[in-house]
């Protein structure tokens, strides 16, 4: 933790207010096998910085194992409609304030289901 929070203070302290890493960076697997935030992510928004993350639907299906976007969580994965699962603890977790995908009808479509603004 120490040192994520020494990699983001100078970013901080330079007026930086958001920083856009890939999925691979935000999101990983417990013990239980559940998605979650990984430190990287939780320091981040500890430290005030809005995420954009990147992205959503680019890789081979998730039933294949979703490919590099998608490395540090393939074991979970399933089913392509996994991937409002991903989008979900994205938000919901992770704290996203946007989402690069390069197909944004499943983000769009979840956005409109929360009733958010999912830029």
């Amino acid at each position: 933790r120490h040192q994520l929070q020494k990699y983001f203070q100078p970013l901080v302290d330079n007026g930086v207010t958001a920083i856009a890493p890939s999925l691979s960076m935000l999101l990983e697997v417990d013990k239980e096998n559940n998605l979650v935030p990984t430190l990287y992510a939780k320091v981040a928004k500890d430290l005030g910085l809005d995420i954009v993350a990147w992205t959503l639907e680019r890789s081979d299906a998730l039933s294949k194992g979703g490919g590099w976007y998608y490395s540090t969580i393939s074991q979970v994965l399933r089913t392509d409609s996994d991937v409002i699962k991903v989008l979900d603890v994205l938000y919901e977790d992770v704290g996203i304030m946007a989402i690069w995908t390069d197909w944004p009808s499943v983000a769009t479509f979840y956005a409109n289901c929360k009733g958010i603004l999912l830029r």
